[in-house]
């Protein structure tokens, strides 16, 4: 018979719970899945916004023409000769009127 007592239900088993402490610990359960959940969200928004952020900051930078004549100023001024002779010769070609 002591096979038998090993299979009855011990006192601490809480396979008879009753039946109103379930509704609390899932209200409970489910507080605490929204309240991680809500700071998932927060913490997600957070990453989102600094990659717009630093998105918008890149293409600022790539956009900015400041930054191209700073960062090549020798192309700039080979491009400002290049057009100054272009119009220069336009110009110098013109029918000249005669007297």
């Amino acid at each position: 018979m002591p096979e038998l007592r090993e299979l009855r239900a011990r006192p601490d088993d809480r396979s008879d719970a009753e039946p109103q402490d379930e509704p609390q610990d899932e209200q409970q359960d489910e507080q605490q899945e929204i309240a991680r959940l809500e700071a998932e969200i927060a913490l997600r928004r957070e990453r989102v916004g600094a990659s717009f952020e630093e998105l918008r900051r890149r293409v600022q930078v790539a956009a900015s023409w400041r930054h191209w004549a700073g960062s090549h100023p020798v192309g700039w001024i080979g491009v400002g000769v290049s057009l100054g002779f272009i119009i220069g010769c336009l110009a110098g070609r013109r029918p000249r009127a005669e007297p």
